[in-house]
């Protein structure tokens, strides 16, 4: 099986992260009559998906790029766009702007390597102006090929034992979370691309049915100026477990 899904991604599914639907709701969801229009990626890697909002909001003089990234290579890129660059502790830490900062806030591929991910989550919505948008993606722990795996009673590729990731989410539990936290809205529920068929249906049929797309995107409406993410960490969710939620 996981030779079968190496010779997928050679046949060209390298690019799973949906950073065209992502362009493609910052045209659609983010109100581009503010100007200028402030940006925020967690995790922005090399900038590639703040490039892409940069795309769909434009022009370039009235798009303010922001990141936060820990990686020193990643960093030179995204400055060399432009972007403006940060470190911060995701799980334990405030991100270094004031309430209501910023038109749109990104994190794809970043809350499943969190276990502390809903103080994170907090944060991006506390960063966020009302009225603004969030956009966050993560790998599916039910995605096409996933289920495959468990099927024969294989780890699923997203959260191998000794990986890097330390959540896994599906696409009906991340709608859930995000649309259980007062004071945000779900705009839309996306997907990538499901492995096991050629790249082009993949990519057809992953963003048709999101719940088995190897990524899922979440688009969010902040709809009050103090959107409650922290309730989302309830007593069941802390039994015996210290979660960082501020001070």
């Amino acid at each position: 099986m996981l030779s079968i899904l190496k010779s997928w991604r050679d046949r060209g599914y390298q690019n799973i992260y949906g950073t065209d639907t992502i362009e493609q709701w910052c045209g659609r969801y983010v109100n581009k009559d503010s100007r200028p229009i402030s940006v925020l990626d967690v995790g922005c890697g090399n900038g590639r998906d703040l490039l892409a909002a940069r795309r769909a909001i434009g022009p370039a003089s009235q798009v303010n790029l922001y990141g936060i990234e820990c990686t020193p290579e990643l960093i030179k890129g995204a400055q060399a766009h432009g972007v403006q660059t940060f470190q911060v502790d995701l799980e334990c830490s405030t991100l270094p702007f004031g309430d209501a900062f910023f038109d749109l806030v990104m994190a794809n591929q970043v809350l499943e390597h969190l276990k502390n991910w809903i103080w994170a989550f907090h944060e991006l919505a506390r960063v966020t102006k009302p009225g603004g948008t969030i956009i966050l993606g993560v790998p599916n722990l039910a995605a096409f090929h996933n289920r495959l795996l468990i099927l024969i009673g294989r780890q699923p590729t997203c959260i191998r034992a000794n990986g890097p990731h330390v959540r896994g989410f599906t696409h009906h539990e991340f709608r859930r979370l995000g649309a259980s936290a007062a004071g945000l809205q779900v705009l839309n529920v996306g997907g990538t691309i499901v492995y096991g068929f050629p790249p082009n249906l993949g990519r057809r049929l992953g963003k048709t049915f999101p719940s088995l797309s190897a990524t899922i995107l979440l688009a969010l409406r902040k709809t009050a100026p103090n959107a409650d993410v922290l309730s989302l960490l309830g007593a069941d969710a802390q039994f015996e477990t210290n979660f960082y939620v501020g001070k």
